[in-house]
């Protein structure tokens, strides 16, 4: 099998579940469709937030996978009626062409990532010629790891639960705004201004609870769109804590 010591924790849960997958296809050997199909799958992976950047069509892609996949054969006379799981060649290659995107990318662990690049950097497979016909290339997804890490490095197996952690746990309130999604708070013009312009800053100033009885909801100017008074930000809401 695999060594795992240089994967991150998401790696190896990708390398687990394209063992799973074999299995769901009556396989012997882990090949590179099955690790690609494996990187999809996976809950808030990064592959799947990569996709959804270039806005690739996953469920066609998924499903013309699972064609590749369903009309292999499913056995081979290396482990045939064994019980035993074993790593083609093509796989051993992705995981030599991983490391080298790693340490390209100045990482220090081989991320989910890196296996994706790895298998775009396969010529003339099944998975390379998948992934090239819905529009996927390296430079693009390069372009895509960007906006998913926000310039942070690998520097511990767990790096990749940080990635986009705002867009995780909070909600946009400048995009619910243009959407009219908002409730909106009726009067205390001069208080709302002020909250906004603190919480503008980039220094920390509590900002305490308003009265019981007040309802939540976005200002009329942030309704509006109307940010000509406060300073340039971007409006984002956290869950609150509890008291």
């Amino acid at each position: 099998m695999m060594r795992f010591d240089r994967f991150t924790e998401r790696a190896q849960e990708a390398a687990q579940r394209a063992a799973e997958i074999i299995q769901r296809y009556g396989h012997t050997q882990i090949d590179t469709e099955h690790i690609l199909l494996a990187l999809i799958e996976q809950p808030d992976g990064v592959v799947s937030q990569i996709l959804e950047i270039l806005k690739v069509d996953v469920p066609a892609l998924t499903e013309r996978l699972d064609y590749i996949l369903r009309t292999s054969p499913k056995a081979n006379i290396f482990g045939g009626g064994t019980g035993q799981i074993f790593i083609t060649p093509r796989v051993k290659r992705i995981v030599d062409l991983a490391n080298q995107e790693a340490n390209r990318l100045k990482d220090e662990y081989i991320s989910t990532e890196h296996l994706f690049l790895a298998i775009l950097s396969e010529r003339n497979t099944p998975s390379a010629r998948l992934l090239e016909g819905a529009g996927v290339n390296k430079e693009r997804v390069y372009e895509a790891i960007q906006q998913v890490r926000g310039g942070q490095r690998i520097t511990d197996r767990q790096a990749e639960k940080r990635y986009r952690v705002l867009e995780k746990f909070s909600r946009d309130l400048t995009q619910m705004a243009r959407e009219a999604k908002l409730d909106p708070v009726i009067g205390r013009d001069a208080e709302i201004l002020r909250v906004t312009q603190i919480l503008s800053r980039r220094t920390g100033t509590p900002v305490r609870r308003p009265p019981s009885g007040r309802s939540t909801g976005g200002t009329p100017d942030c309704r509006r769109g109307d940010a000509r008074r406060t300073p340039p930000a971007r409006r984002e809401s956290l869950p609150a804590s509890p008291p």
